[in-house]
C-alpha cells in the first residue's frame, strides 16, 4: 500500500480489468472481492502483508478496505457483498497466514471499519474440504458466509460442511466451483450461491437452467 494506505496503480488497473470482464455479464452484478495469492513467486505473497505464513492483520484490513473503498467510488453500479480475505488458507504455501490472523482481519473489519457493517466475511475457503469446519468456526462471530472449495477431502465432510451453515442460520456459498458435481452436491445439501471456476461448459448453463 503507498503511504500504507492507498492501493498501487497496478491493483488499481486489475481491478478496472476485472470489472471490466464482469461487465460482460451485467453492469450492476454483484461482486465478492477475494485474495488473490499474487504472482505466483516463490513466496506467492508479498513480504508486506505476511512472512512465514503468518500474516500482518492490520495491513491485511487496511488493504481490504482500501479496494472495497476504491471500488465503491469507481464502480458503485456494482455492490460490494462479501470479502474473502484469505483463499485456501489451509494450502500453507501460498503463505497466507494463520486462523488466528484470518480471524483478527475478519474483527477488525467489523470493528474499524464501518463500510463493512453491510458487508458479509466468507470463511473457511479452503482448498480441502476436511478443513473447511475449522477454518470456518474459527472466524465466528465475525464470518456470516460459509465457504469452501473440493480440491480435496470427503464427501461426508463436504455435504456436512452445508449442512453445518445453515444449521448455524449463516450463508452457505461456494466460490470455487470445479464441477457439475460440486455445485449438485453443494446445493442439494444447502448451498445457496456459488461461482464457477474456469472453463464454463454448456452443461453449467443448463444446470443453472434447471
Amino acid at each position: 500500500l503507498v503511504g500504507d494506505t492507498a492501493l498501487t496503480t497496478s491493483q488499481t488497473t486489475m481491478l478496472a480489468n476485472r470489472t471490466r470482464v464482469i461487465n460482460f455479464i451485467g453492469s450492476d452484478v454483484d461482486i465478492v472481492l477475494n485474495a488473490d495469492q499474487g504472482d505466483g513467486s516463490s513466496t506467492y505473497i508479498n513480504s508486506y502483508y505476511s512472512s512465514n505464513n503468518i500474516a500482518n492483520p492490520e495491513r491485511w484490513a487496511r488493504l481490504i478496505d482500501a479496494t472495497v473503498a476504491w471500488m465503491q467510488t469507481n464502480y458503485p453500479q456494482h455492490r460490494i457483498v462479501a470479502v474473502s480475505p484469505f483463499n485456501e488458507p489451509d494450502y500453507v504455501y501460498w503463505n497466507e497466514g494463520t486462523l488466528a490472523n484470518f480471524k483478527e482481519i475478519a474483527k477488525l473489519l467489523k470493528e474499524n471499519y464501518p463500510r463493512f457493517k453491510d458487508i458479509a466475511i466468507t470463511a473457511g475457503n479452503t482448498l480441502n474440504n476436511d478443513n473447511a469446519l475449522a477454518w470456518y468456526n474459527g472466524v465466528k462471530p465475525y464470518v456470516t458466509w460459509g465457504n469452501t472449495h473440493q480440491l480435496a477431502g470427503s464427501f461426508a465432510n463436504f455435504a456436512n460442511f452445508w449442512q453445518q451453515v445453515v444449521a448455524d442460520g449463516n450463508y452457505p456459498y461456494a466460490d470455487e466451483l470445479h464441477n457439475i458435481g460440486e455445485a449438485m452436491i453443494g446445493a442439494n445439501y444447502g448451498m445457496k450461491a456459488g461461482i464457477w471456476w474456469g472453463f464454463d461448459s454448456r452443461a453449467r448453463g443448463e444446470f443453472c437452467q434447471i
